[in-house]
């Protein structure tokens, strides 16, 4: 499982560069961010374009306004990044890298010590990365998802599934129950369809109702491994 979720790592690591299809996106090689300064400019137009989508949504996310408040001119922006949607590729690339750490590191890491702690900890990390921790990261979650082909969100959700019926879930020292292929597919859209949801009501993350769902969510994966294991008839 390590090795696939290393591979997964490197595949959100080359992305949006492998998926290129058309011209007009490839990476430029004229102005390739090696040298310390060069890294120092991309990371300035990274921050200023985080503090716009913070402040100001996708709606409100332009290449004119992002050169302004990183303090480079807009002929310097486009020589790292050919037009907006490449720069919010690169954001949202380093959102989701972090996003896949975290819950497939919560599916592969050490033994839990109560009931329920793995199964918390993955509802934990997919719940903060849906939920946004600020406002830029809940609009580069929904760019991910809106987003035309080559969105890496497939990926990390196959990895997902794939680890559950391969492996089961193990929980507290004992196996829960290997999912079959069905069953993993309807539990993960199931999630997934909550998980939607929290980018479109703002309200889900008032004081102590985040909680509330992310028990809700627990309960839900512990019930559907309980029922699915009772035998029928």
């Amino acid at each position: 499982m390590i090795g696939r979720t290393r591979r997964l790592l490197y595949s959100l690591s080359r992305w949006p560069q492998v998926n290129r299809k058309t011209a007009e996106n490839q990476p430029d090689s004229r102005r390739l961010p090696r040298q310390a300064r060069a890294l120092e400019k991309v990371e300035l137009i990274l921050e200023a374009s985080r503090r716009i989508l913070e402040r100001h949504g996708l709606e409100g996310f332009t290449t004119n306004h992002v050169a302004e408040l990183a303090g480079v001119s807009v002929g310097s922006l486009y020589q790292y990044f050919p037009n907006k949607e490449r720069i919010l590729d690169e954001l949202a690339r380093r959102e989701l890298a972090a996003l896949a750490a975290g819950i497939m590191g919560a599916l592969t890491g050490r033994p839990p010590e109560t009931p329920g702690e793995r199964i918390r900890a993955v509802i934990h990390a997919a719940v903060s990365a849906y939920g946004g921790r600020t406002g830029a990261h809940k609009a580069l979650m929904h760019y991910l998802m809106t987003r035309g082909g080559g969105s890496p969100l497939p990926a990390l959700r196959g990895s997902v599934m794939s680890h559950l019926v391969t492996h089961g879930l193990v929980d507290h020292h004992q196996q829960l129950r290997k999912l079959d292929e069905a069953e993993v597919f309807v539990l993960a859209h199931a999630v997934g369809g909550v998980l939607r949801a929290l980018l479109e009501d703002p309200g889900a993350l008032a004081p102590g109702r985040r909680e509330s769902i992310e028990e809700a969510l627990v309960q839900l994966v512990l019930a559907y491994y309980r029922l699915s294991a009772t035998p029928t008839g």
